[in-house]
C-alpha cells in the first residue's frame, strides 16, 4: 500500500487490493482478492474497463427487458448492431377482424400465410410512455392481399377512420410507426423479391 505525500493520512490502494477494499466481494482483503481471481478466472467477470483501469475478461451478463425502456437524462450509447424480435411463420386471421386477427408481437413480422384477400393482422397496443414510439415491420410474402388493423378502436392509421385498417398487397412490406397516443403512419418499403 502506498502512501501519497500532500494528501495527509489517505492510503492509495492499486490492482486487485483496491476492488477488493470496495468490499465487492467478501468482508476480507483475502476473501475478495480470493473471490475476483476466481471470477475471472470462470470467464464470468464482465469485460472492460475496473476501477483500476485494468481489464479483465470475460462475458456480460445479458440483460432481458420487457416494456419499454426511458431515460430522464444523458445518453445511451449503442456500440454493435441492435436485433429486433422477428416474429416468423405468420398466418394472417381469416376473421378479417380487428378484434380476432393475428397479434403482432414483434418488431418485424413475416407473413407467410394468407388464405384469403382481406385476412388480418392486429399491430401492437400503442405506447402510452412519453417520448417513447412503437415501430414494426411487416412483410407479406403470400400471394394473396393481408388487411393491418390498430391494436385498438378508435385508434387511426394513416389519418383513416378509427379502427380502420389497411392494406398490405401480396409481396410487399410497409412500416408502421407510432406517431402520437392514437395514431400511425405507414411507409412503403417496395415489392418484396424472393431469393431464388
Amino acid at each position: 500500500m502506498a502512501v501519497i505525500p500532500g494528501r495527509g493520512a489517505q492510503a492509495v490502494l492499486s490492482g486487485s487490493a483496491q476492488l477488493a477494499a470496495r468490499g465487492a466481494y467478501g468482508t476480507t482483503l483475502d476473501a475478495n482478492t480470493a473471490q475476483r481471481d476466481a471470477l475471472i478466472a470462470a470467464g464470468t467477470a464482465p469485460s472492460g474497463s475496473t476501477v483500476d483501469g485494468t481489464t479483465s475478461s470475460g462475458a456480460i451478463p445479458t440483460q432481458t427487458m420487457d416494456g419499454p425502456i426511458s431515460f430522464d437524462a444523458g445518453t445511451v450509447n449503442v456500440t454493435g448492431q441492435l436485433n429486433p424480435a422477428i416474429q416468423q411463420g405468420v398466418t394472417a386471421s381469416t376473421t378479417q377482424t380487428l378484434a380476432a386477427g393475428t397479434k403482432i408481437t414483434a418488431d418485424v413480422v413475416i407473413v407467410t400465410k394468407c388464405a384469403n384477400d382481406f385476412d388480418a393482422l392486429t399491430l401492437p397496443t400503442l405506447s402510452t410512455v412519453t417520448g417513447s414510439a412503437h415501430r414494426v415491420t411487416v412483410l407479406n410474402t403470400a400471394a394473396k392481399k393481408a388487411t393491418v388493423f390498430p391494436g385498438e378502436t378508435g385508434t387511426k392509421i394513416d389519418a383513416g377512420s378509427a379502427s380502420a385498417a389497411v392494406t398490405i398487397t401480396g409481396a410487399s412490406q410497409a412500416t408502421f410507426i407510432q406517431s402520437g397516443p392514437a395514431d400511425w403512419i405507414t411507409t412503403n418499403g417496395g415489392t418484396i423479391t424472393k431469393g431464388t
